[in-house]
């Protein structure tokens, strides 16, 4: 790859590189969502069973991919594809830093860098090539993983101009002393930073200390300890743009990271204690970075749960809604019975998901927010991520059962997840409708767009009095929404023909009464799906 021969050549490279690690991030991430199966799920859902089991597997990837920021790049595609929740995957964070010291180690190459230009390539070919749609994901996959790394590898050469001045930093600080400690403590974090990797940063600190440049020990451990907090942002970058569980993923990677490190700093002069005088220096570097991460995994493995609860304070969902379920076990464990309570709880969450997206849409249209807008845009596509996960529990669970055991519960709620994803749909048709409106454009009539606030403020009654059947404690409610329904077909053909009288007697221009006809269309098309679903739990009740 081309070297940077000045600064700006420098900063334009991890300018690029940063661009591809993201926009590969995005790719990656939507590969995995469109391909995930039944299998992957539940493959994943039992190497993340507990905290242990998913320390085990992070242990066990990263030590393949010889890269902790390879496989947290891989954590945080899982999370925003919607496959791995936030308890899920805080094993595989502390997994992560125990495989990432087969690099130390080894003093390997990475050759995930080789190797990425041919992912690019092979996934393009894949992608635009072949007709096969599990071909075309499984391209798209690997495209959106090379880019990931050429980026990652274009970063990593942009900061060659710096090098020198980093090993000079090394020199320096790696002195006997306690400020040289914290010292090498933050040159180690900062140096990881701008190089984006610790295997790159470690390496050097182990290279400098087999030839004699680092003497002290217990600065040159506090230097390890920073290259091993620095690289968590890595995961920050990658999780930034992402959705809320990535982001707390990030959360516990840093907090793991910067505890660890703190725990690890503390401990030195037992650490150089027994690595004094036993081994030569580098070795003791190398045998120093596998004991650290293995102490501090197995240290804050029981803290796990600990962990997530302060990444879910740190980073709240706020607006957003993770499509990672939080109910659902892939792993064929619990009853039928069992299986179908799990689902219906998910499916409350993707109840909540479209009312609030019906909520929005019509709360912009009457402010005119292009905020609440992109809101609903955004809420569409974890909706669609969360339905078809839902529907693929089911099919599986309805697959599982006998014959003679087979129940209506499965092909219920897979009508009622059904309808609410269409309710989602309608809620999007409405935004998409709603920028034919949007400033400077001339707004809707107002007559008309009072009329069009009134049947959403309709829609939004009938969703809040749908929610006693919805979750199963009402079935009487299906006869109350009947009557709201008639009401609002009523309404609604009443205000239709109310606006071509105003065009016949040009009152209003014919799109507004065209784009009004289509408000209200999607609107009463929701207002059916609320009913059916409804139906869909009672007849089951």
């Amino acid at each position: 790859m081309i070297q940077a021969t000045n600064h700006w050549q420098a900063v334009g490279m991890l300018a690029g590189g940063l661009g591809l690690f993201l926009y590969g991030i995005g790719v990656l991430a939507d590969a995995l969502r469109q391909s995930a199966d039944t299998a992957l799920r539940r493959a994943l859902s039992r190497g993340t069973r507990s905290p242990f089991h998913g320390m085990l597997l992070g242990t066990f990837v990263t030590g393949g991919l010889q890269s902790s920021s390879a496989s947290t790049v891989l954590m945080v595609g899982l999370c925003n594809a919607g496959l791995l929740s936030l308890r899920q995957s805080v094993g595989l964070v502390l997994g992560a830093g125990i495989g990432g010291t087969v690099t130390a180690q080894l003093l390997t190459v990475n050759w995930l860098a080789a190797l990425a230009p041919w992912c690019v390539c092979a996934g393009a070919f894949l992608a635009l090539f072949t007709r096969r749609r599990a071909a075309r994901l499984a391209g798209t996959a690997l495209l959106g993983f090379g880019l990931v790394f050429v980026g990652f590898d274009l970063m990593r050469f942009g900061v060659e101009p710096w090098k020198p001045s980093i090993s000079e930093w090394f020199q320096t600080l790696a002195q006997p002393g306690f400020p040289y400690l914290l010292a090498s403590l933050g040159i180690g974090i900062a140096a990881t930073m701008v190089v984006q990797s610790a295997a790159v940063t470690t390496g050097m600190a182990i290279a400098l200390a087999a030839g004699g440049a680092i003497t002290s020990l217990p600065s040159a451990l506090a230097l390890m300890i920073g290259c091993n907090i620095g690289t968590t942002v890595t995961t920050v970058l990658a999780a930034a743009g992402g959705t809320a569980a990535a982001r707390q993923l990030a959360a516990v990677h840093v907090m793991f990271r910067v505890l660890g490190g703190v725990v690890s700093l503390l401990a030195i002069p037992l650490y150089a204690r027994f690595l004094d005088g036993a081994m030569p220096m580098d070795r003791a570097l190398a045998n120093f970075h596998t004991l650290h991460n293995t102490v501090n995994a197995l240290l804050f493995l029981p803290l796990s749960g600990l962990l997530a609860w302060a990444a879910l304070r740190l980073v709240p969902q706020r607006d957003d809604f993770s499509p990672a379920p939080l109910f659902l076990d892939f792993s064929r464990r619990g009853t039928p019975d069992e299986r179908c309570r799990q689902a219906h709880h998910e499916i409350m969450r993707l109840a909540d998901l479209t009312r609030s997206m019906t909520s929005d849409a019509i709360a912009g249209m009457a402010s005119r927010r292009e905020r609440l807008f992109e809101t609903v845009l955004a809420r569409e596509k974890q909706v669609d991520a969360l339905h078809a996960t839902i529907v693929q529990f089911l099919l599986a669970a309805d697959d599982e059962e006998t014959q003679q055991d087979r129940t209506l519960a499965p092909a219920c709620l897979l009508q009622l997840a059904h309808n609410l994803e269409r309710i989602g749909d309608h809620a999007e048709n409405l935004v998409e409708l709603a920028g034919f409106y949007q400033p400077p454009k001339q707004p809707m009539h107002p007559e008309l767009q009072a009329h069009v606030l009134e049947a959403g403020r309709m829609v939004e009654a009938m969703f809040a009095a749908a929610a006693p059947a919805l979750s199963g404690s009402d079935p009487n409610t299906v006869n109350r929404l009947s009557h709201r329904r008639e009401a609002l077909n009523g309404f609604i053909a009443g205000k239709t023909d109310r606006a071509r009288e105003m065009v016949r007697s040009g009152t209003c221009r014919p799109i507004d009464a065209a784009l009004f006809e289509d408000f209200l269309a999607n609107l009463q098309s929701s207002a059916s799906h609320i009913a059916r679903a409804a139906v869909a739990v009672t007849n089951d009740a």
